[in-house]
């Protein structure tokens, strides 16, 4: 015994060594299998705390808020009315030079207005006296409208105003001397030389009258258009009420005739299109037709933008341009301003995050959308790696310690073994008949509640409740003797018709597709545990996952996925 020691030690360490590998490989793969699940999850946390700490910023930005705003508002109000101060300084300072100015320059059109009048006064009659007298005061207004905008400033406005009326009144007083004393002695002509001018201007009025009505004769006929579409929508909707009054007359006996239009043209269209030369003539027709309306409509209006292409390309690029520098200075003033700098790190922040937020989803999206081919893929590569690892066992070619740790439970595999997992797979088989057993023996029971319960609402007698007996069991042994011999269409031996084995295809694929998808079940048990009243439906639920998921190996793997998925797809619900 104390010789063998050493090799019992040493055999105890490879077992205690193999034993910690399986954990570990089994721990590694159970990991593997729900990386997938540990990513999302992992992410969702990632992205809930990111969330917070967004909130609690905003929180904190939302609360300096005011205080910012006021000190912003605080500090462009100073800083107005220090460009305000130096504007005004500016303006006192050349007041002065401006009041110099302006005086040399009113009396200089001064005199030359009081030369012109002379001039004219003894050339020309009342009426050029008159359109002087208008013109002045058309010159006078906008030089008096400059000088308002030059001279805006308050302190200079009162004593410029004041020099300005005595001015004006002394030379008026002048000119209207004059002119009197040289109208008096030439009456006699000025009113026959007003009388030809009286003539000309309105021949001249007339002449520029016609000319206006010619230019204007597009907006003549555009108003005439608005005018008459006045009056159309006027008795339009004189019409439209007087319609609206015998509207559900007139809607009952258009919805008959509309009908029976309909019926008829329904059936000449069936009878029409049941023979298949007219079927196809048809579609080609449709389709010839729609293309040549389609090009018509294609060169019409290639043809409206080839008229217009220069005039709307050559605007298009001169409002592009106002609009880009536009909005490149008002950037340009924003983005220097010093209290916008936190704001912008602030936005590039939380667009980075965005981006970042947006890449992830779209990613996990993608794989979420691909899973079935990324499972797939994923067991294509383990099935070839264990074909390989089998194939280097067998030829015992390059074979290395873990393909040989993989494979070495396959050397313990002894009669005894197998006899125990056969009689587990019937014990198995035994308890899923139990389960449905007890399964419909349940469901009998709250049936006999059921019944009991409408016995004591309807107060039935005892011998009623015999008869119904009864009759039920008759019945029932009618149904059960039906049942077993018609209720499943589809394991007779007699042939499917069409629509028999349509059904049985659907029914084949609903089934694989529960079995393979476990979160079609999932969502359903989920959604019916919030309703209470769904008891029915849940025990037939029940019924059929005890159906889809029986005693064979992949349906007990198919089971295990739905379990798996299961508390996943309830965190999702909760989130």
């Amino acid at each position: 015994m104390q010789e063998c020691e050493p090799n019992i030690i040493q055999l105890q360490c490879r077992l205690r060594g193999r034993l910690a590998a399986q954990r570990v490989a089994r721990v590694n793969a159970q990991l593997e299998l729900a990386g997938p699940i540990i990513r999302r999850f992992q992410a969702r946390s990632r992205g809930a705390l990111c969330r917070r700490t967004l909130l609690a910023e905003h929180r904190e930005r939302l609360q300096l808020h005011g205080w910012s705003t006021s000190l912003q508002a605080a500090a462009k109000a100073h800083i107005a009315r220090q460009r305000w101060a130096k504007q005004v300084e500016g303006l006192q300072r050349s007041a002065a030079i401006a009041i110099g100015l302006q005086a040399q320059v009113r009396g200089m059109l001064a005199r030359v207005r009081q030369s012109h009048a002379q001039n004219m006064v003894e050339n020309s009659s009342k009426v050029f006296v008159q359109v002087q007298a208008a013109c002045r005061g058309c010159l006078a207004r906008r030089q008096k409208k400059a000088e308002r905008q030059v001279l805006a400033t308050p302190q200079s406005v009162n004593n410029i105003t004041s020099l300005q009326a005595i001015l004006r009144g002394r030379l008026r007083r002048q000119v209207a001397a004059k002119q009197q004393s040289v109208i008096i002695g030439q009456t006699p002509t000025f009113v026959s030389l007003q009388s030809h001018l009286r003539g000309a201007l309105v021949r001249r009025q007339q002449r520029a009258h016609e000319q206006k009505l010619d230019d204007a004769t597009d907006y003549i006929v555009a108003i005439q258009a608005t005018a008459r579409g006045l009056i159309a929508r006027r008795q339009r909707q004189l019409l439209v009420q007087a319609i609206q009054q015998t509207f559900p007359s007139i809607s009952a006996l258009q919805a008959v005739a509309r009908g029976r239009l309909a019926m008829k043209s329904h059936k000449s269209m069936q009878k029409a299109l049941s023979k298949v030369e007219v079927a196809g003539s048809v579609g080609g027709l449709q389709a010839f037709l729609r293309t040549k309306l389609a090009k018509k409509s294609t060169t019409e209006q290639k043809k409206r933008l080839e008229f217009v292409q220069p005039d709307v390309i050559g605007f298009q690029a001169v409002a592009r341009g106002y609009l880009a520098r536009q909005e490149y200075r008002e950037w340009r003033d924003y983005l220097q301003d010093p209290h916008t700098q936190g704001a912008l790190v602030f936005l590039q922040s939380l667009i980075r995050g965005f981006l970042a937020r947006r890449r992830l989803w779209i990613r996990t999206s993608y794989l979420h959308v691909n899973v079935d081919k990324v499972v797939k893929i994923q067991a294509l590569w383990r099935g070839r790696q264990e074909r390989l690892t089998y194939s280097r066992l067998i030829t015992g070619q390059d074979v290395d310690v873990p393909t040989v740790q993989r494979y070495m439970h396959l050397l313990d595999d002894t009669e005894t073994d197998f006899q125990d997992q056969i009689r587990i797979e019937s014990m198995r088989k035994e308890v899923m008949d139990l389960v449905r057993t007890n399964q419909g023996l349940e469901t009998e029971v709250k049936e006999l509640d059921t019944k009991i319960a409408l016995i004591v609402n309807n107060k039935m007698t005892f011998e009623e409740l015999a008869k119904a007996k009864r009759r039920a069991g008759a019945a029932g042994q009618e149904s059960q003797f039906h049942h077993n011999v018609n209720n499943d269409p589809f394991t007779t031996g007699a042939h499917l018709d069409r629509q028999s084995q349509r059904k049985l295809e659907l029914y084949e694929h609903l089934f694989f597709t529960l079995q393979t998808r476990p979160e079609y079940l999932s969502r359903l048990l989920r959604a019916m545990s919030k309703d209470e009243s769904a008891d029915k439906d849940r025990t037939l639920v029940e019924s059929v996952a005890l159906i889809l998921f029986g005693y064979e190996r992949r349906e007990e793997y198919l089971f295990h996925k739905l379990l798996q998925v299961s508390p996943h797809i309830l965190n999702l619900y909760v989130c």
